[in-house]
């Protein structure tokens, strides 16, 4: 994996309470009558706090289910906004769990979905978290910071710009800027910066994510890389990495899109997608 710099849902109600650090966070099992059908598939969705505003959530499956998965998904929503991936795995495994941060006063839904080597869906029930936290009395207006916010503007084309000068120093052709690509990296720079966890995931993941932004030109390839505030430092670690300088170098691209973001602890996270 091209790492390093670091790169690379009348229902009935379970309602249980938890108080911790001044905070109740509400966990709701809703069980509909389609939510009780996809528990009953042999899937299990449940969560807990662990620390302050933390939460663990699991998504369980019967080994039945497990043997026949072929992706595991786990996606949170925030009051109306859709979900969002916030863990996955294709590996064939029974449980799996991930660590979220509700940091923001609303209402919080988590939903676990499993892909099935035949191609179909199996889906979790519901678990929604109502947060509430006590009303500060500051003299003065909280700043609030969001958990994502945008890189300057400039630094794709900076990018780009940077990755042709490169090409140019060994005769190799200019690539040219792709919104498509750039769909997919700045999907999953925005998923890894949540996440925080840098990766490409499994080659089928990856090439999954370019194809579902539209992109169908062939090959493709993929840079990641966590903590450098600049395109040139960006750039100069990946050049100083083998196989990333091997991406920016091959002459079978002639595409680029750039993804970028800064995340709450003012880390910058970069993706680089390449197609021909």
């Amino acid at each position: 994996m091209n790492k390093r710099a670091y790169l690379a849902c009348s229902p009935r109600t379970e309602l249980m309470k938890i108080f911790s650090n001044g905070l109740l966070i509400l966990f709701i099992v809703l069980l509909t009558a389609s939510s009780a059908i996809s528990a009953s598939n042999g899937i299990t969705l449940t969560g807990r706090t662990i620390s302050g505003s933390k939460a663990k959530v699991s998504c369980s499956l019967t080994s039945s289910v497990a043997s026949r998965s072929r992706l595991i998904q786990i996606g949170r929503a925030f009051n109306s906004t859709a979900y969002k991936v916030i863990a996955k795995t294709s590996r064939r495994v029974r449980t799996l769990s991930v660590i979220t941060n509700l940091s923001s006063s609303g209402h919080y839904r988590f939903i676990c979905r499993v892909t099935l080597r035949n191609g179909k869906y199996l889906w979790s029930n519901t678990l929604s978290a109502d947060v509430s936290y006590p009303t500060p009395q500051p003299t003065t207006a909280p700043t609030q910071i969001p958990e994502l916010r945008s890189c300057p503007s400039s630094y794709t084309s900076s990018v780009l710009n940077l990755v042709n000068q490169s090409r140019a120093g060994y005769g190799l052709g200019a690539l040219t800027y792709n919104y498509q690509l750039e769909s997919s990296a700045q999907g999953h720079t925005n998923w890894m910066a949540v996440a925080q966890n840098l990766t490409h995931g499994t080659t089928d993941e990856m090439v999954q994510r370019i194809r579902d932004a539209g992109f169908s030109g062939s090959p493709i390839g993929e840079n990641i890389a966590w903590g450098q505030s600049s395109p040139s430092q960006v750039m100069e670690a990946w050049l100083n990495s083998p196989p990333h300088r091997a991406n920016i170098l091959d002459s079978r691209y002639h595409y680029l899109g750039v993804g970028c973001v800064l995340d709450r602890y003012g880390k910058y996270w970069w993706t680089q997608n390449f197609g021909g």
